[in-house]
């Protein structure tokens, strides 16, 4: 069996730390469409990322990420970004260019708030952010028309606006273990 066949898809590197450079180049010239780099320790990643664009499903899990780099926009294809368990505290305004991204994990993270970049992704169904810091939920909430699930579980949020009735395709909103003392309207 050839591993540089163009039938792959999925690229698992789970529990193997490799050389992010050349998996990114190995990545490209496969053409695969989903990339698992989850358990591997990592502590930052390169700007070569940039040049994954056929990129569908990328995944970050369990590493030691405190920042993304800018580059990450460029990665327009991207429907599924997976970032739950690593140091993060802010997400690259450059995301905003993800149109097409529908899930979004960042669970086991560091945020003490929702990073305002997220609410310009207005093509979210989906949104984790279990077991954070996040304090409060901004107005522009409303503005992620498309959400279909968000779970807000185990962070310290006091109250939540009214625009998050504004949401009319939103069926599944959790919001256990908080500081909730009434939600609106």
């Amino acid at each position: 069996m050839n591993l540089t066949a163009a039938n792959i898809v999925l690229c698992s590197l789970r529990h193997n730390f490799q050389d992010l450079h050349r998996e990114f180049q190995r990545c490209r010239e496969n053409h695969d469409l989903r990339l698992d780099l989850s358990s591997n320790d990592i502590t930052s990643i390169p700007s070569s990322i940039r040049d994954l664009t056929q990129l569908t499903e990328l995944f970050l899990y369990k590493n030691k990420l405190t920042q993304l780099p800018h580059e990450l926009g460029n990665l327009v294809s991207l429907r599924k970004l997976g970032l739950s368990e690593n140091a993060l505290c802010s997400l690259p305004d450059s995301l905003a260019s993800l149109t097409q991204l529908e899930t979004l994990d960042l669970r086991h993270n560091k945020l003490t708030e929702i990073p305002a970049v997220i609410y310009r992704i207005t093509s979210l169904e989906t949104l984790w952010l279990r077991y954070n810091r996040i304090v409060s939920v901004d107005e522009d909430i409303g503005n992620l028309s498309r959400l279909k699930m968000i779970d807000l579980r185990e962070n310290k949020i006091h109250s939540l606006p009214a625009s998050i009735g504004k949401i009319h395709s939103l069926v599944v909103c959790l919001l256990s273990y908080n500081h909730l003392s009434k939600v609106p309207d």
